[in-house]
Protein backbone atom coordinates (compact mmCIF):
# COMPACT_ATOMS: atom_id res chain seq x y z
CA UNK A 1 0.00 0.00 0.00
CA UNK A 2 1.25 3.33 -1.34
CA UNK A 3 1.41 6.13 1.82
CA UNK A 4 -0.12 9.35 0.53
CA UNK A 5 1.91 12.07 1.79
CA UNK A 6 0.06 15.84 2.25
CA UNK A 7 1.69 19.11 1.60
CA UNK A 8 -0.03 21.40 3.19
CA UNK A 9 1.07 24.94 1.55
CA UNK A 10 0.59 27.70 3.89
CA UNK A 11 1.06 31.38 3.03
CA UNK A 12 3.66 33.36 5.46
CA UNK A 13 1.24 35.97 7.46
CA UNK A 14 1.84 39.54 5.74
CA UNK A 15 2.41 42.99 7.38
CA UNK A 16 0.31 45.81 6.94
CA UNK A 17 1.65 47.91 3.73
CA UNK A 18 1.43 51.02 5.84
CA UNK A 19 2.93 49.83 8.90
CA UNK A 20 6.61 51.18 8.79
CA UNK A 21 5.48 54.47 7.52
CA UNK A 22 2.48 55.76 10.28
CA UNK A 23 5.37 54.69 12.77
CA UNK A 24 7.78 57.55 10.54
CA UNK A 25 5.16 59.82 10.50
CA UNK A 26 3.79 59.22 14.59
CA UNK A 27 7.85 60.08 15.36
CA UNK A 28 8.30 62.96 13.15
CA UNK A 29 4.35 64.50 14.69
CA UNK A 30 5.92 63.88 18.30
CA UNK A 31 9.47 65.54 17.36
CA UNK A 32 7.62 68.48 16.17
CA UNK A 33 5.75 68.82 19.31
CA UNK A 34 8.29 68.26 21.32
CA UNK A 35 10.50 71.30 19.50
CA UNK A 36 7.61 73.50 20.17
CA UNK A 37 7.02 72.90 23.42
CA UNK A 38 10.30 73.53 24.34
CA UNK A 39 10.50 76.21 22.12
CA UNK A 40 7.03 77.54 24.38
CA UNK A 41 8.74 76.81 27.13
CA UNK A 42 11.91 79.05 26.09
CA UNK A 43 9.72 82.01 25.35
CA UNK A 44 8.14 82.50 28.64
CA UNK A 45 10.94 81.79 30.63
CA UNK A 46 12.65 84.73 28.80
CA UNK A 47 9.65 86.75 28.83
CA UNK A 48 9.90 86.33 32.58
CA UNK A 49 13.19 87.45 32.97
CA UNK A 50 12.46 90.58 31.08
CA UNK A 51 9.27 91.42 33.59
CA UNK A 52 11.67 91.00 36.64
CA UNK A 53 14.34 92.97 34.70
CA UNK A 54 11.36 95.57 34.45
CA UNK A 55 10.28 95.59 37.52
CA UNK A 56 13.36 95.65 39.41
CA UNK A 57 14.50 98.22 37.02
CA UNK A 58 11.43 100.51 38.13
CA UNK A 59 11.52 99.61 42.32
CA UNK A 60 15.36 101.08 41.51
CA UNK A 61 14.30 104.19 40.05
CA UNK A 62 11.62 104.82 42.69
CA UNK A 63 13.94 104.37 45.28
CA UNK A 64 16.44 107.28 43.69
CA UNK A 65 13.46 109.55 42.57
CA UNK A 66 12.11 109.57 46.47
CA UNK A 67 16.44 110.20 47.63
CA UNK A 68 16.37 113.02 45.22
CA UNK A 69 13.16 114.28 46.72
CA UNK A 70 14.95 113.93 50.22
CA UNK A 71 18.07 115.26 49.27
CA UNK A 72 16.42 118.63 47.52
CA UNK A 73 14.51 119.06 51.41
CA UNK A 74 18.19 118.64 52.60
CA UNK A 75 19.43 121.21 50.46
CA UNK A 76 16.55 123.75 51.09
CA UNK A 77 17.18 123.51 54.76
CA UNK A 78 20.67 124.56 53.90
CA UNK A 79 19.94 126.91 52.08
CA UNK A 80 18.46 129.22 54.97
CA UNK A 81 21.44 129.22 56.61
CA UNK A 82 24.46 129.50 54.51
CA UNK A 83 25.45 133.22 53.18
CA UNK A 84 26.13 133.45 49.66
CA UNK A 85 29.77 132.73 48.67
CA UNK A 86 30.98 132.67 45.13
CA UNK A 87 31.61 129.78 42.99
CA UNK A 88 34.74 128.14 43.14
CA UNK A 89 37.66 129.12 40.13
CA UNK A 90 39.54 126.12 38.06
CA UNK A 91 42.93 126.55 39.39
CA UNK A 92 44.05 123.71 37.98
CA UNK A 93 44.45 121.31 40.86
CA UNK A 94 41.73 119.64 42.84
CA UNK A 95 41.43 120.17 46.69
CA UNK A 96 41.43 117.17 48.85
CA UNK A 97 39.84 118.58 51.80
CA UNK A 98 37.51 120.23 49.62
CA UNK A 99 36.36 117.20 47.72
CA UNK A 100 36.18 114.54 50.46
CA UNK A 101 34.42 117.32 52.84
CA UNK A 102 30.67 115.96 53.18
CA UNK A 103 28.63 115.51 55.84
CA UNK A 104 25.04 114.19 56.57
CA UNK A 105 24.53 114.54 53.05
CA UNK A 106 25.87 118.01 52.46
CA UNK A 107 28.82 118.37 50.50
CA UNK A 108 31.54 121.85 50.14
CA UNK A 109 31.43 123.87 47.10
CA UNK A 110 32.31 121.82 44.05
CA UNK A 111 35.93 122.49 42.83
CA UNK A 112 36.56 122.08 39.00
CA UNK A 113 39.32 120.87 38.83
CA UNK A 114 38.19 117.61 40.80
CA UNK A 115 36.45 114.61 38.97
CA UNK A 116 32.61 113.95 39.96
CA UNK A 117 32.05 112.21 43.35
CA UNK A 118 29.16 110.13 42.15
CA UNK A 119 31.37 108.67 40.19
CA UNK A 120 34.58 108.24 42.36
CA UNK A 121 34.28 104.61 43.50
CA UNK A 122 36.66 105.43 46.27
CA UNK A 123 33.90 108.78 47.59
CA UNK A 124 32.59 107.60 51.33
CA UNK A 125 30.62 111.35 51.73
CA UNK A 126 27.30 109.35 50.51
CA UNK A 127 24.54 109.66 52.88
CA UNK A 128 22.26 106.65 52.99
CA UNK A 129 18.29 107.31 53.89
CA UNK A 130 17.34 106.11 56.92
CA UNK A 131 14.19 104.39 57.86
CA UNK A 132 12.48 106.88 59.09
CA UNK A 133 12.36 109.71 56.05
CA UNK A 134 11.55 106.77 53.33
CA UNK A 135 11.29 102.20 53.46
CA UNK A 136 11.23 101.44 50.14
CA UNK A 137 10.63 97.24 51.42
CA UNK A 138 12.94 94.81 51.12
CA UNK A 139 12.15 94.27 47.21
CA UNK A 140 14.65 97.54 47.11
CA UNK A 141 17.55 95.85 48.63
CA UNK A 142 19.64 98.36 50.83
CA UNK A 143 18.12 101.69 51.27
CA UNK A 144 19.23 104.44 48.83
CA UNK A 145 21.44 107.18 49.07
CA UNK A 146 21.82 110.65 47.65
CA UNK A 147 24.53 113.37 47.55
CA UNK A 148 23.96 117.21 47.87
CA UNK A 149 27.06 119.25 46.39
CA UNK A 150 26.42 122.99 47.17
CA UNK A 151 27.49 125.24 44.08
CA UNK A 152 28.05 128.20 45.24
CA UNK A 153 25.90 131.27 46.29
CA UNK A 154 26.06 133.96 43.31
CA UNK A 155 23.97 132.20 40.22
CA UNK A 156 21.70 134.61 38.55
CA UNK A 157 18.35 134.84 40.26
CA UNK A 158 16.22 136.31 37.27
CA UNK A 159 16.36 139.45 34.90
CA UNK A 160 16.95 142.40 36.62
CA UNK A 161 13.46 144.31 36.89
CA UNK A 162 14.88 148.12 36.09
CA UNK A 163 12.28 149.71 38.35
CA UNK A 164 14.11 148.41 41.40
CA UNK A 165 17.42 149.14 40.62
CA UNK A 166 19.03 147.78 44.13
CA UNK A 167 16.93 144.38 43.62
CA UNK A 168 19.98 141.79 43.71
CA UNK A 169 19.36 139.36 41.23
CA UNK A 170 22.71 137.56 41.24
CA UNK A 171 23.05 136.43 44.80
CA UNK A 172 20.64 132.62 44.53
CA UNK A 173 21.92 129.19 45.34
CA UNK A 174 22.46 126.35 43.04
CA UNK A 175 23.09 122.56 44.50
CA UNK A 176 23.67 119.79 42.78
CA UNK A 177 21.92 116.89 44.38
CA UNK A 178 22.60 113.11 43.17
CA UNK A 179 20.62 109.72 44.05
CA UNK A 180 21.41 106.46 43.53
CA UNK A 181 19.80 103.14 44.34
CA UNK A 182 21.29 100.31 46.34
CA UNK A 183 20.52 97.05 45.48
CA UNK A 184 21.40 94.03 47.42
CA UNK A 185 22.91 92.26 44.53
CA UNK A 186 25.45 92.23 41.63
CA UNK A 187 22.93 91.23 39.27
CA UNK A 188 20.05 94.08 40.13
CA UNK A 189 19.79 97.30 38.51
CA UNK A 190 21.22 100.48 39.75
CA UNK A 191 19.93 103.83 39.08
CA UNK A 192 21.40 107.19 39.45
CA UNK A 193 19.57 110.59 39.01
CA UNK A 194 20.72 113.94 39.18
CA UNK A 195 19.84 117.67 39.11
CA UNK A 196 20.54 121.02 39.57
CA UNK A 197 18.30 122.40 42.46
CA UNK A 198 17.88 126.23 42.68
CA UNK A 199 16.66 127.06 46.31
CA UNK A 200 15.42 130.47 45.25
Amino acid sequence: MKRLSHRFLTRPPTLPQQGGFAFIIALIILLAVSILGVTTIRAALVEQRLATVSLDRNIAFQAAEAALHIGERVALQHARTVSPSPRLQADESCNPTVYQGCSTGICDQVDPDCSWRALDPDFTGWFTVTDADLNMGPLAGQQPAYLVEFLGGDYKCREPDPTKPSDPNNNCKRYRITARSQPDGSHRATVILETIYATE
